[in-house]
């Protein structure tokens, strides 16, 4: 109702998602939280926005604590609470990760061909640049001597008091903390087989109206 009664009113479509990026029913605790659900003006609100192409279901799948779905049934459920509580809004998967970029072209593919309408692979890098898989860059007295903490949590001591010094003089430039490491460079290029992926997404996927055409992008 306040997007509505700015000046001027707000009519590009909104991409809302739901706690911890997951969605209601994919795991216990989802479900729990699901016990109290939207207030009756709340779903009346939401249901007319999907059904004026306001509103795109934005979600992530990363398995742990909040998601402990398989893919495809996750998808599946993200497209019946889209149907339900947003007048059939349109799927944007906004984040996921794999350990292989061959594993991530593949779940582009099937999350368009399972009714996904947009998905972004987020974790794209430049490992040429940075040297690094993963959005921070050390410099070279610091990558003498290796990585500063590795992804179990152990601190190489000698590596970290060389960082150290950088982020005090300002010249930091980011550090493998909060999920920063794990990006791949070609998700869709010579590292997987791109023209297979590629040819495996659909232009329009079995959505509700053919309006919406599927995009993947990587960032």
């Amino acid at each position: 109702e306040g997007l509505e009664r700015s000046e001027p009113p707000v009519r590009a479509p909104i991409a809302l998602q739901d706690g911890h990026g997951s969605i209601e029913g994919a795991s216990l605790s989802t479900k729990l939280l699901a016990v109290v659900p939207v207030s009756a003006a709340a779903q009346q609100k939401l249901t007319e926005w999907g059904r004026n192409d306001r509103l795109i279901l934005s979600f992530h799948y990363y398995p742990g604590p909040v998601t402990t779905m398989d893919f495809g049934p996750f998808i599946a459920k993200a497209r019946r609470q889209a149907d339900e509580l947003m007048g059939g809004a349109p799927l944007f998967l906004s984040e996921f990760w794999a350990a292989t970029s061959q594993e991530e072209a593949d779940m582009m593919a099937e999350a368009a061909n399972l009714g996904c309408t947009a998905i972004t692979y987020w974790q794209y890098v430049n490992e040429e640049f940075t040297g690094n898989p993963g959005w921070y860059k050390y410099p070279p007295e610091v990558e003498l001597l290796g990585d500063p903490i590795s992804s179990d949590g152990v601190v190489n001591w000698e590596a970290w008091m060389a960082y150290q010094k950088t982020v005090r003089d300002g010249t930091a430039w980011g550090g493998m903390i909060c999920g920063a490491a794990g990006a791949q460079e070609d998700v869709i290029g010579s590292k997987c087989d791109a023209k297979q992926v590629l040819a495996r997404i659909p232009r329009v996927p079995p959505l509700r109206t053919p309006r919406y055409a599927s995009c993947c992008c990587c960032l």
